[in-house]
């Protein structure tokens, strides 16, 4: 049995080969964005965490490979221990030449007249000097000495100002020329993944190096990021919520290109096949009545689309109901995985809910409003598809079976074979009240119970898929 799912392999010549999302179509977009980009330019690739960006963009580089185009790729949240992050940038261009490239020793020896001391640690220097001093001639002493040296430090800053800007003319001049050297005509495309994820202090600075030390033609640069995390770092390096992030964002960013939603079939497809969820024979749950089934890829996709599901949040969801069914925790009740699917859903989830559920003191009435409320908002509404409301209502009737399994409660007001002649002991508000009526009529006995179901759940909740 499977722990997590592989690594996707990215084929030379055919990058795309083992893309379960359909998202090859974008990379061809996303080249002829690049193509159109000689005089430089910073892309923002937006998408959520856990949206399968990394797998993405790793495809797509070798397309660009593929295509002729040079690329680069760095992981900015790896790399956050260095001070600047124009040191990694260099490595990484190194890589594009042979070592004794004459033109990228031009670059760093233009690159060490930029990389100037800090007026800070100079100063602690020089009041480190005097601490010693106590004695009102000493103190007088040292003010003056502090003046005339205060005077050097401040003639030697303006030195290094000017020192600087000329140093900058030369660096970017000289990368420009290793550039075009390089580029075979194409573009360079610089990926900087993870930035969302570094310390705040380290992403403002790798947007403060690219715009003003390496905004320089044919270099493009692809942010992969999460936009809103990103903002919440700028935020946190000024130390204040009421900063304009996407506003000083635009300071650095040109284009941005937001990755299309998910195609959660293709992805839930995947995933059932990776954890072999098929081949344990749930993957159509019968009923006990003719022509009632529910398909459980449909069943996942209500849920994957109605909460916004990631990638991971759905393997991880997922690959705990794969152990627990695997694992026989449930002898004999394959009917109900359904319901067993819903409440590990829950407790990742909607934690509120299912603990309502597992306090198990809520009566028929109480119960039933609880599961038409979450089941019409968090899945039925966005569809109102019949086959989506049916398989809620299924999912409902299981439910309540289950929860008064270990009761005398009553669900039907009549107790026979023919459906027709019983009704529900409840009052329906959203479900079909027929519908409703002949679920349960069919389902019969039930030897699970809902604490045995939280038991369970909570023994396996802990299996992690990395």
């Amino acid at each position: 049995m499977k722990s997590h799912i592989q690594n996707i392999e990215i084929e030379k010549g055919n990058p795309f080969a083992n893309c379960k999302l359909g998202r090859e179509k974008y990379a061809q977009l996303l080249e002829a964005i690049v193509s159109q980009y000689n005089d430089g330019c910073v892309m923002a690739l937006n998408g959520k965490w856990g949206t399968g960006k990394t797998t993405f963009v790793k495809m797509w580089q070798q397309y660009m490979q593929d295509h002729g185009f040079k690329t680069i790729y760095l992981n900015a949240w790896e790399n956050d221990f260095v001070e600047d992050p124009m040191i990694e940038f260099l490595g990484e261009l190194k890589k594009l030449s042979s070592r004794n490239n004459k033109s990228f020793k031009k670059i760093i020896s233009a690159a060490g007249k930029i990389a100037v001391a800090t007026v800070g640690g100079l100063a602690k220097g020089f009041l480190e000097s005097r601490i010693g001093c106590n004695t009102m001639n000493s103190i007088s002493e040292g003010i003056k000495d502090g003046v005339d040296e205060t005077q050097n430090l401040l003639q030697k800053r303006i030195d290094e100002y000017n020192n600087q800007k000329v140093g900058l003319v030369e660096f970017r001049k000289c990368l420009s020329n290793y550039i075009e050297s390089q580029s075979n005509g194409k573009p360079v495309v610089f990926i900087v993944e993870e930035l969302d994820r570094c310390n705040p202090h380290y992403a403002v600075k790798v947007l403060e190096r690219i715009k003003h030390l390496f905004d320089i033609p044919n270099i493009f640069f692809v942010l992969s990021i999460d936009k809103q995390q990103l903002a919440h770092s700028i935020c946190g390096f000024y130390g204040s919520d009421k900063i304009d992030a996407t506003e000083y964002l635009k300071r650095f960013i040109d284009i941005e290109y937001e990755l299309p939603e998910l195609d959660y079939d293709l992805f839930v497809q995947y995933v059932c096949e990776q954890y072999e969820i098929e081949d344990v024979g749930y993957s159509l749950l019968y009923s006990a009545f003719k022509n009632e089934y529910v398909n459980i890829q449909e069943f996942i996709n209500d849920f994957t689309r109605a909460k916004n599901l990631s990638l991971r949040q759905i393997e991880r969801w997922l690959s705990n109901f794969a152990v627990i069914m695997k694992m026989n925790c449930f002898p004999n009740q394959v009917y109900y995985s359904d319901a067993i699917l819903y409440m590990l859903y829950l407790k990742i989830f909607d934690s509120e809910t299912y603990g309502i559920l597992k306090k198990h003191s809520l009566g028929k009435q109480d119960l039933v409003d609880r599961l038409e409320s979450v089941l019409k908002l968090e899945s039925v509404l966005k569809s109102e598809s019949p086959d989506s409301i049916n398989r809620m209502t299924i999912l409902a009737a299981k439910i309540l079976k289950i929860y008064f399994a270990d009761s005398n409660e009553q669900l039907l007001q009549y107790e026979s074979k023919t459906a027709e002649n019983n009704e529900v002991f409840f009052r329906l508000t959203y479900f079909d009240k027929k519908y409703m009526t002949k679920i349960l009529s069919n389902i019969g006995n039930v030897n699970i119970t809902m604490p045995k179901v939280c038991e369970i759940i909570e023994l396996f909740i802990g299996f992690k898929t990395e």
